[in-house]
């Protein structure tokens, strides 16, 4: 279903409309050795979805939701925005591609030739078009990959998950840095700031600050991650040392190590697709225990 709202008195958010979900989910485990002393077996799952709109509300066929655009046979999650083109090298503002009107006589467009080639671009963020560009928050896969290996009385799990093909917002990186208090990102110190700076990043101004972070495909990554989710080491107490109980001493690693596009973003955390989370990212725990049946 597509959600609409509806205003009556005060605001009800009703269901309107159809949506097709489809997709495959996968599991092979496969046993690589095992003997009286040495196991090991591996267990690969993957799931990969999709969703397309079949029907929208006839009063309301096209619903712009923030940076997706709700209409009948695309995604939900296919970003339909501005098209980040630069930064203007003479003032540092930041040029967005396509206008939805053209008019030569305003100052904020501009006509770029590089070659044979010609792109219509603007300062404006509020007259720059607005299209899909191909992308999707939701990613194509996502999955986890379980290591389980056993040597004497000695036994290794290593939790592997991972996610690919999708895009996410990151809303922090969006801010310009113009806002009190707030961090500023490393990237700032590439602004520009003198006439002939070619850099992506545009000049620092305060005024402008709605202009230049506009989203964007500027914001734009890749959501793609591989994380070592979970290790566990056990050492099993042989009967003969215990012969009343069975004893195991475990150690135990949580988030362990987070690989993604950008360092210290982590897109499990992230609603809708969007980094826009103040959220830390999960915390690294171990522990150590001691399990006793008696």
């Amino acid at each position: 279903m597509v959600n609409t709202m509806v205003y009556w008195p005060g605001n009800v958010e009703d269901s309107r409309g159809k949506q097709v979900n489809s997709g495959i989910e996968a599991s092979l485990t496969s046993v690589l050795a095992k003997s009286k002393r040495f196991s090991w077996a591996i267990t690969w799952n993957l799931t990969s979805q999709k969703d397309v709109i079949t029907e929208m509300p006839a009063n309301m066929p096209v619903i712009q939701n923030g940076r997706f655009r709700l209409q009948k046979g695309v995604s939900k999650y296919s970003y339909y925005i501005r098209s980040f083109y630069g930064v203007d090298p003479k003032t540092g503002e930041v040029l967005y591609q396509g206008v939805n009107n053209y008019d030569p006589a305003d100052p904020a467009i501009k006509i770029i030739e590089t070659g044979s080639r010609k792109d219509t671009v603007t300062t404006n963020h509020n007259i720059a078009r607005q299209m899909f560009i191909g992308k999707s928050a939701l990613p194509k896969g996502y999955g986890s990959i379980v290591n389980s290996l056993g040597y004497g009385n000695f036994d290794l799990n290593l939790l592997i998950t991972y996610q690919f093909g999708g895009w996410v917002m990151d809303d922090q990186y969006m801010s310009p840095g113009t806002v009190s208090g707030r961090n500023y990102h490393k990237d700032l110190l590439k602004a520009w700031q003198k006439p002939g700076d070619i850099t992506n990043v545009p000049r620092m101004d305060i005024a402008r600050s709605a202009q230049f972070g506009s989203p964007s495909t500027r914001w734009l990554f890749r959501s793609d991650y591989v994380s070592l989710t979970g290790v566990k080491l056990s050492y099993h107490i042989p009967e003969k040392t215990l012969s009343f109980m069975k004893a195991t001493v475990f150690l135990n690693a949580e988030n362990v190590y987070f690989l993604t596009h950008r360092k210290g973003m982590n897109t499990l955390s992230f609603a809708e697709y969007s980094a826009d989370s103040y959220a830390y990212n999960f915390a690294r725990k171990f522990n150590l225990g001691l399990n006793i049946k008696v």
